[in-house]
């Protein structure tokens, strides 16, 4: 292996570690023991060679794939352009994360599209016809008009979240009529709990 890449991929892992505990570290000791639980848990092996394993597989599976797509630039000089295009977008996409600091919505749609159209399990708080539904965990991204009016699902039935779509019909809630001062992408609500509906 040359020396040089070997050399890169350690020092990508070491300064990716940092990430790695912020985001996988909560979720595994929720996992591990519980929300509120109390005591120190015993950590069972399986558990980490589980989560070594998913690592190494998904690696494995991100550089093949671009192994296989270098090998086919080299092959085929017409998919050479596109090979460096992708670099240059990947590239790309790296300066605008880290200039703005956010992800673009159609790349959180990308990850979050799924979780945003599934509804929230009902319970007896959220069944009842006077309650909202909680239609999502995430607020939803939307390209607004100036001055135009929207009509703002409150009741978290509607199938054109966030939008209302006459769903409220034979309850006591009716949609929130609002329309945007500027032009340009907010966040919706979609949980229904909001403070500051429809934001």
């Amino acid at each position: 292996m040359d020396v040089a890449l070997f050399a890169s991929a350690l020092l990508l892992g070491l300064a990716g570690a940092p990430h790695c505990a912020a985001m996988c570290g909560p979720a595994c000791g929720v996992l591990l023991r519980g929300c509120g639980a109390a005591g120190q848990p015993s950590v069972p092996l399986s558990f980490h060679l589980a989560r070594i394993a998913g690592y190494a597989a998904a690696g494995a599976v991100a550089a093949s794939s671009v192994g296989v797509l270098e090998q086919w630039s080299r092959s085929a000089p017409v998919l050479r352009p596109l090979w460096t295009l992708l670099h240059a977008a990947a590239l790309g996409l790296g300066l605008w994360l880290l200039w703005t600091g956010r992800q673009p919505a159609w790349l959180e749609n990308l990850g979050r599209g799924a979780a945003r159209a599934a509804p929230l399990p009902a319970t007896p708080e959220n069944v009842c016809m006077d309650k909202p539904l909680a239609a999502g965990r995430a607020p939803i991204p939307v390209a607004l008009e100036a001055g135009r009016e929207y009509y703002w699902c409150t009741c978290g039935k509607s199938q054109r979240q966030p939008f209302c779509d006459g769903s409220h019909k034979g309850s006591a809630l009716a949609p929130l009529a609002f329309s945007a001062p500027a032009a340009g992408e907010k966040y919706l609500c979609a949980c229904k709990a909001t403070a500051t509906p429809p934001y």
